[in-house]
């Protein structure tokens, strides 16, 4: 037995081929041509006028420095450090002390001191010694009244400056706080320029790298072109009998006929079985 093999192939439809060998032209010149350009420009926008001058800003008064800050950090290191405890320290308190002073004399001298004095001269007893120990218990009183005042005056004094120094320390954290302002101002400023700066350098890195890349996108997109099922082809193996097999075919053939002659009572039973 012969194994012969056919082919069989099938085209584009006709009306396609035209388009077909048109965008296969086409290709083909866009190739040569070494694909799209880039975009000529940056791609990055650059920061505006009112941008650069907000930032302008911003640098200046980072560079400058925050004029609150230092007062502020002086006047907490005093507090903490007691500078106002003393009585020195607050130029008022003396002169409230004098005032309160004052006024208790001029009190002991215009009513306490007549009132005793005319007491006892109505009784006819001035000069004697109950009118020397009144005069003196009554000075006592005016002493102890106006050490009770100042201590007062002072302890309250040193009450609420013990409260600020606590209150000193509770802020002196978020104080101490103001001295990385005007640096992180100026950090923020720098990271902005830097943002840009490395966009900026993202830009050129792409640009470089889409020419890098050019040739070998170039290629696939032609052999992308050039893809497509626009026909085939098809083959498959028809087995041929050679003449031995085609004889013993014809041989066995005439065998069953004339067995089949027999059995029907010759060829004219044959034929009346047929017909």
């Amino acid at each position: 037995m012969a194994t012969q093999q056919i082919t069989s192939s099938s085209a584009p439809w006709a009306p396609l081929q035209p388009f077909l060998t048109q965008g296969f032209g086409r290709a083909e010149d866009l190739y040569q041509q070494g694909g799209p350009q880039y975009y000529p420009q940056s791609t990055v926008a650059q920061f505006g006028p009112t941008t650069q001058q907000a930032l302008g800003q911003y640098q200046d008064i980072a560079n400058a420095g925050n004029p609150i800050t230092a007062p502020a950090q002086n006047m907490l290191a005093g507090t903490l450090r007691g500078d106002y405890l003393s009585p020195e320290s607050n130029p008022y308190l003396a002169a409230m002390s004098d005032a309160a002073a004052r006024q208790a004399g001029r009190q002991y001298s215009e009513y306490t001191a007549p009132s005793i004095q005319a007491q006892f001269a109505n009784s006819g007893r001035t000069g004697s010694g109950l009118y020397a120990n009144a005069l003196d218990q009554s000075r006592d009183t005016l002493a102890r009244n106006l050490s009770e005042m100042n201590a007062n005056l002072y302890g309250q004094n040193y009450q609420s400056e013990r409260g600020r120094q606590l209150q000193a320390a509770q802020l002196a954290p978020q104080t101490a706080q103001l001295s990385y302002l005007d640096p992180s101002q100026l950090l923020n400023v720098g990271e902005l320029q830097d943002t840009k700066s490395q966009q900026n350098i993202t830009d050129q890195f792409n640009r470089y790298m889409y020419n890098q890349e050019r040739p070998y996108d170039n290629l696939a997109r032609y052999f992308g072109y050039l893809g497509g099922n626009y026909g085939q082809q098809n083959s498959r193996d028809v087995f041929t009998p050679s003449g031995l097999q085609t004889g013993l075919g014809i041989g066995l053939t005439g065998l069953g006929l004339l067995d089949s002659i027999g059995k029907n009572g010759g060829i004219g039973g044959l034929l009346k079985g047929i017909f």
